[in-house]
């Protein structure tokens, strides 16, 4: 943990479960990579003790990290938005410049690179000395104390300013509306995810992989759609939708060399693991569904997760370990039938 000492750079003293408590193993994993690559362009610190800096994604993005009290976070232009690898890419090129005795500059608010990283995290001003974790509670606080009619007036407001919370309540409405149309906007939700992996496929069949340089598809509809339906109760839905995902991005996986649409569908991945936490199915066949889930992640895509950290009993873990024993010795069978008659099963 960074010295409470003011004569003392805190970023210098962090430690490696420092950078992981903030952002998480997979991202720390991914800012490593990102900065032995060479991708931080440009990097500065401001005079509140921030730092901000330019750094090479599928796009260029523009970070800014804080650490006050001993707590990183950061914001961020890319999709994920905070607390991500750039983030963790650019505090990692600070520790090394300092290693070697080299003093990044100090720039003010109106240089063109904080302007510029300011600018882009929608208007949001850097956080406030202990503010740096969103306050739910202070904002729900806020929200009881406002009549019905000015809580519709703020939705209505900023669904129209605001796409993706516009594509949310609409999809909300309509799931509510009747179980005709709601089947129908299921559909919808499900088909928009394939489209965007279809469409991947499709163009990767034409390209020599080596020379290949991928668009990186636009997820926050799709999860958009993926939250509407969890909120809606549908989480059977986003089960299946899960498996499809892992299993349509192994065959785009080797053409993401920067692994953008594996992050991307990991954030979608998050939606379907809480919808796993609310499942109404047996516990052991939430613990199998995640195994399945595990053993498609070929490429290690997934954020980290605390399922197999719940208390479960030992008679879950023995229920789970029996439907295992089952899954495996079919898959054995399955294998021999296949060895011994190789032509079976196909056409």
């Amino acid at each position: 943990m960074p010295s409470e000492n003011k004569d003392v750079d805190p970023f210098k003293e962090l430690r490696w479960g420092d950078l992981e408590d903030w952002a998480g193993g997979k991202a720390t994993e991914k800012g490593i990579k990102y900065q032995e690559e060479g991708r931080i362009k440009e990097l500065k610190r401001t005079p509140e003790g921030s730092l901000v800096a330019r750094v090479e994604g599928t796009k260029e993005y523009f970070t800014e990290i804080f650490l006050e009290n001993g707590k990183l976070s950061s914001v961020c232009t890319c999709p994920v938005g905070h607390d991500c690898k750039h983030g963790v890419a650019a505090v990692l090129e600070y520790l090394e410049l300092a290693e070697y005795g080299e003093e990044v500059p100090v720039i003010f608010g109106e240089a063109p690179l904080v302007a510029r990283t300011r600018k882009e995290y929608t208007e949001a001003e850097p956080p406030l000395k202990g503010a740096g974790e969103f306050s739910a509670r202070a904002l729900s606080e806020y929200l009881e104390q406002l009549t019905k009619k000015e809580l519709i007036e703020i939705l209505v407001a900023f669904a129209e300013k605001d796409a993706l919370l516009g594509r949310y309540l609409r999809d909300r409405q309509n799931l509510a509306a009747e179980n005709v149309v709601a089947a129908e906007d299921v559909g919808e939700i499900i088909g928009e995810a394939d489209s965007e992996l279809d469409e991947l496929l499709k163009e990767t069949e034409y390209f020599a992989y080596e020379n290949y340089e991928i668009d990186v598809p636009d997820f926050p509809d799709v999860r958009i759609g993926l939250e509407s339906l969890l909120d809606s109760g549908d989480s059977d839905e986003l089960l299946d939708i899960g498996k499809e995902l892992m299993d349509r991005y192994e065959k785009i996986a080797e053409y993401d060399e920067k692994g953008e649409i594996g992050t991307k569908i990991a954030f979608c991945m998050d939606v379907v693991f809480e919808a796993l936490s609310r499942s109404s199915l047996p516990t052991h066949e939430k613990m199998l569904y995640m195994l399945e889930i595990e053993l498609r992640d070929n490429y290690n895509i997934l954020n980290e997760h605390a399922f197999w950290e719940g208390d479960y009993t030992s008679e879950e873990w023995k229920l789970f370990a029996e439907v295992l024993k089952v899954k495996l010795n079919e898959a054995k069978e399955k294998k021999t039938l296949s060895t011994a008659h190789p032509g079976r099963g196909t056409m």
